[in-house]
């Protein structure tokens, strides 16, 4: 579930958002982002394909996501909830990409105050956050 977000133009009036991640028989990871749309009032899904963005480097985080072919953009796991996997920050190849998921669609305050903290510190302009509903 997406609890927070720098916006950008592919998810402009969606909330809640949520992401269903299963791993795929070659070895990549199925990508099945799920938004409801504020505007048009109606739910849009999209299907992607994840994979390592280097083989030799699959304990980094660093992916590469498409959903459009051939054409594959960043996606990068760093800093993650390793005991139970409860939450992930996750950011494109810039600073002007960036999301807080969490595994349900509820985050403890105190918990989201320190990922927000752990996220001005990497450098992103956390005030420009957008604090996305998580149900409807």
């Amino acid at each position: 579930h997406e609890i927070a977000r720098l916006d950008n133009r592919f998810e402009k009036e969606l909330e809640p958002v949520s992401a269903i991640y299963a791993l795929a028989p070659d070895g990549s990871v199925k990508v099945m982002n799920k938004g409801y749309d504020t505007r048009k009032k109606v739910w849009k899904n999209i299907e992607g394909r994840a994979v390592f963005a280097d083989e030799r480097q699959t304990g980094r985080g660093a992916l590469k996501v498409s959903f459009f072919g051939p054409f594959y953009a960043s996606y990068n796991v760093i800093a993650l909830d390793k005991a139970g996997y409860s939450w992930a920050l996750v950011c494109g190849r810039d600073k002007s990409y960036f999301w807080i998921l969490s595994k349900t669609p509820d985050m403890d305050p105190a918990l989201l105050q320190e990922l927000v903290a752990k996220a001005a510190s990497f450098g992103f302009d956390t005030a420009k956050l957008r604090y996305v509903r998580t149900r409807i």
